[in-house]
């Protein structure tokens, strides 16, 4: 009797062949968008987005021109100097400017002097009406009690010895008000009312002219 032998091992292209295994198989996909029929493959994959770069030329700023000349006008009673309007024109030509800007550039100079001319009235104005009379009445020698005839004998010495042009200046400077100004003319009226007329022969008048006598010089009076 034949024996039938039953094979039961694996044949060897069976046992050859590789297995596979998920975590020793990389997939890398590409997603690509689907394929119309019809279509070729090349046509349907996307263009490259076109990147273009627009490169503007910039030209050089040109230097803005001046006007021929400059008509530039300064408000009435101005205390700008026409050295200062020859001066702004200078610096408008150089950068360029229009007779416009120049005219701008004259008006703010012109209104910062005024300001500061303002203020500088301002500050004067303080001393003389209000400070310096009180450092007058605060002195020792002429304020308190000696103040009303400090200011008495200061005004005196004004009205017979100051010429009208001296007495303007002073008033409208303010400076007739200074202490060492009253001082001064206090000063002068003391030694005034205390002089002592000796007529000639040396006789003394033994008379101290002061107060509203007011000393006057001697051949105004008196014969030689």
């Amino acid at each position: 009797m034949a024996d039938d032998t039953t094979n039961t091992g694996a044949p060897a292209d069976v046992a050859a062949a590789p297995t596979t295994t998920a975590d020793t198989t990389a997939t890398t996909s590409t997603t690509s968008p689907p394929v119309t029929e019809g279509q070729p493959a090349a046509a349907s994959a996307p263009a490259p987005e076109a990147t273009s770069t627009t490169t503007e030329a910039t030209a050089p700023e040109s230097k803005p021109v001046a006007p021929e000349t400059y008509d530039l006008k300064l408000p009435e009673g101005s205390l700008l100097s026409a050295e200062a309007v020859q001066e702004v024109e200078a610096l408008a030509r150089e950068a360029g400017l229009s007779n416009e800007h120049a005219q701008k550039l004259l008006d703010a100079r012109e209104s910062a002097l005024a300001a500061h001319v303002e203020k500088v009235q301002a500050e004067h104005d303080q001393r003389w009406q209000k400070e310096w009379p009180e450092a007058v009445k605060n002195d020792p020698e002429m304020g308190g009690e000696k103040y009303e005839a400090t200011v008495r004998n200061a005004q005196k010495v004004m009205a017979r010895f100051a010429s009208p042009a001296l007495k303007d200046a002073l008033t409208a400077s303010g400076y007739g008000n200074h202490p060492e100004m009253v001082r001064m003319m206090s000063s002068i009226a003391k030694a005034i009312s205390e002089d002592v007329f000796e007529p000639a022969g040396g006789q003394s008048a033994g008379t101290k002219q002061g107060g509203a006598g007011w000393y006057n010089h001697p051949t105004s009076q008196h014969a030689a």
